[in-house]
């Protein structure tokens, strides 16, 4: 228990009739009481949950009727935070309410506490209950802002009742001890909040070049919201945003369907001025507000973004900025858009107020960087200014070397001719090969064939099961068995039927007739589904499509015992004996020129190329095929597909799918062509960005 507690207890009177192990029990009683609440002042308790207990444990303590809690709005109005059977003590009555509410008033503005006895009134308070009142304040910041209420049996002994009232001194103390924690905790975590936001205002101003600030708000971002992931996109075109960072990642792919759900909804942001968020539920700073016209397809790109990323949270902030001309601000326009994402939980609303306040806080700075960005030659004149400070330090006579030196290397390279060799790497394989696929769902029981093992066309090379096929085969023999005896019975019913003449048994015969070819349909239509299961059991067993070699490694292990789907690749089979070709990956970079010299009148594209397996001999090959568009490699990566078929067939010995090391030659062009090229497409592509 904490020492002030302690020495108020000292000093409370406790029942005479409570002697011996009662009177112990009671102290024990009380000692456990105000402990619970010392601890529960020294932890991160919510406020609402505190009161609560505080008004439980007085109100346990003294055995009393009930109690209130008041608290007092900065706008003055007093309201119960906290009651307990206020029904049972103020007989719903809410004129007497009201009557404690001056009382509580009264307390507050004293700031002392109080014994008010059952039936007593004076100029101000009055209390017409049969109880006796213990008014307490709790000071919060220096000032009496909580009342704490309790209605108590009179004892009629002064004694006993001031030690009630001290009882409830030291509970609100420690109520007080509460309230100067917690605002001890709101205060550092607002100065921790301050330091975010000065790191953030610092470091969104360090640079003027328009990537580095975007991903510098997006890094700063992530931590002023403690959200997974920032990202920035800015209007080099009014209304049109593009993302330039992401936090956490130097690269990203902006054909991907994220990006495009993010850039499409940003469209909306930059449009209306004001945020998207989701959810919806909690109010967020700045409006939400989407045109009704668009409210579908703002709808449909935030589901695309939460079907790609997964999140909880995610907002979309504008961020806006005015132009200074003749010192007065325009009207703020949009120049970017402030993406953040919560994987775990939702922005609530005091993270909603950051995003806005972030946004409005680095908007100057990424309009700095945006007007610098559009410059026009920027960065061709950064290197002349910086040539221009050269000349006048009187180093004319260095400058005029370099550039004459420049100008002659570049003649040369422009000059001199050369091929272009564009490098791929690929894989040697049978030009005959075809895959064996699951032609349906089942389980491989039997495994003929193993990886380089010779085939024939046709050949088993292994059995699957379907026990679902099978159960439907039993199904199916079963109705049709079925089926079949209810028709011998209706033929033999119509036959009997028919040795009759009366013509009371004309419309059972006609009964029968139609039961009949009723069940004679039926079988007609079982007898289609057992050819159609007996067909599907037929393709359990799976043969090899061409003549030729397994290809597939350690198929016992990856197939034996083990279930399947159709469609899943079982066998690899090849002609090794026949042609071999080469299946090259050139990467997208240099996609351009085997393009170019693909689609001359007559090409003629060489491939020189060496085995992983023989590196030391080169081959001759030319190319047959060139694919018509960009694919996905097996690593991922974007490359255009090319076939070559070698000039000198290999031996049938090696083995399929050694790896390739190939040059493409794809004709003549300049010295510095053939040097610079990748160098050049980089600045036409940073120019163009």
């Amino acid at each position: 228990m904490i020492h002030g507690a302690s020495n108020s207890l000292e000093s409370l009177s406790v029942d005479p009739e409570l002697q011996g192990g009662g009177q112990d029990e009671a102290w024990r009683e009380v000692e456990s009481a105000l402990d619970e609440l010392a601890q529960l002042a020294h932890e991160e308790t919510p406020v609402t949950e505190f009161h609560g207990r505080l008004l439980e444990r007085c109100v346990g303590l003294l055995a009393a009727t009930g109690g209130l809690l008041w608290e007092l709005a900065p706008s003055g109005q007093l309201s119960v935070v906290a009651q307990l059977h206020p029904g049972r003590s103020l007989a719903g009555s809410t004129e007497e309410l009201a009557r404690h509410q001056r009382i509580a008033a009264a307390i507050l503005s004293a700031g002392e506490p109080r014994l008010i006895p059952p039936a007593y009134h004076d100029g101000q308070i009055a209390n017409a209950t049969p109880w006796l009142l213990l008014v307490c304040p709790i000071a919060i910041a220096g000032q009496p802002r909580l009342a704490l209420e309790i209605f108590q049996r009179p004892d009629g002994r002064a004694s006993i009742e001031q030690g009630y009232l001290r009882l409830v001194r030291i509970a609100c103390e420690l109520a007080e001890q509460f309230h100067r924690g917690h605002e001890l905790r709101r205060l550092q975590a607002r100065e921790e909040e301050t330091l975010r936001l000065v790191a953030l205002l610092q470091e969104s101003h360090q640079s003027l070049d328009l990537t580095t600030t975007a991903a510098t708000i997006a890094h700063e971002t992530r931590r002023w919201l403690a959200c997974d992931r920032a990202a920035v996109l800015v209007c080099r075109l009014p209304g049109r945003p593009e993302l330039l960072a992401v936090s956490g990642s130097g690269t990203f792919d902006k054909r991907s369907e994220v990006v495009r759900a993010w850039q499409q909804l940003a469209q909306f942001v930059a449009a209306s001025g004001e945020a998207v968020w989701h959810p919806e539920h909690e109010a967020p700073t700045t409006e939400t507000h989407v045109p009704e016209a668009r409210a579908p397809e703002v709808a449909e790109h935030i589901q695309s973004i939460l079907d790609q990323s997964h999140a909880r949270g995610l907002a979309l902030v504008p961020i806006l900025a005015g132009e200074s001309s003749a010192g007065e601000e325009s009207a703020p326009t949009c120049i970017g858009v402030l993406v953040a994402e919560d994987f775990a939980q939702e922005f609530d609303a005091p993270r909603r107020s950051r995003a806005v306040q972030g946004a409005q806080l680095v908007g100057r700075a990424l309009w700095h960087a945006l007007e610098v960005d559009r410059i026009p030659f920027k960065g061709a004149l950064q290197p002349l200014g910086r040539g221009w400070l050269d000349f006048r330090a009187r180093r004319a006579k260095q400058v005029a070397v370099a550039a004459a030196s420049l100008l002659l290397l570049a003649l040369l390279l422009w000059l001199i001719p050369a091929e272009l060799t564009v490098t791929a790497r690929g894989r040697l394989l049978p030009e005959l090969r075809q895959n064996v696929y699951a032609s349906a769902d089942g389980v491989v029981v039997e495994l003929l064939k193993d990886n380089g093992d010779a085939v024939e066309k046709g050949e088993l090379l292994a059995q699957l099961e379907s026990p679902a096929l099978d159960l439907a085969w039993s199904e199916l023999l079963g109705r049709r068995r079925t089926v079949d005896e209810n028709l011998q019975a209706a033929e033999t019913a119509l036959l009997g039927e028919g040795q009759s003449t009366e013509q009371a048994h004309a419309w059972e015969r006609g009964q029968l007739a139609a039961r009949a070819e009723s069940l004679r349909e039926e079988l007609r239509g079982l007898d289609e589904q057992l050819t159609i299961v007996r067909g599907q059991q037929a393709a359990l067993a799976i043969r090899s499509p061409i003549a030729g070699r397994i290809l597939t490694w350690d198929t016992r292990r990856q197939l034996a015992g083990r279930p399947v789907n159709r469609g899943d690749l079982l066998f690899t089979v090849a002609e090794v004996a026949g042609e071999w070709e080469l299946v090259l990956d050139v990467p997208d970079r240099q996609a351009r020129a085997v393009t170019r010299a693909w689609q001359r009148p007559e090409p003629d594209i060489g491939v020189r190329y060496q085995l992983g397996t023989d590196p030391g001999t080169v081959h001759e090959a030319q190319v047959t095929v060139v694919a018509p568009a960009t694919q996905l490699s097996d690593e991922g990566e974007p490359v255009l597909r090319v076939v070559a078929r070698p000039e000198t067939q290999v031996s049938a010995a090696l083995r399929p799918g050694s790896t390739v090391f190939a040059k493409l030659r794809c004709g003549q062009t300049s010295l510095g062509g053939v040097w610079l090229g990748d160098l050049w497409d980089a600045i036409r592509a940073a120019v163009v960005f």
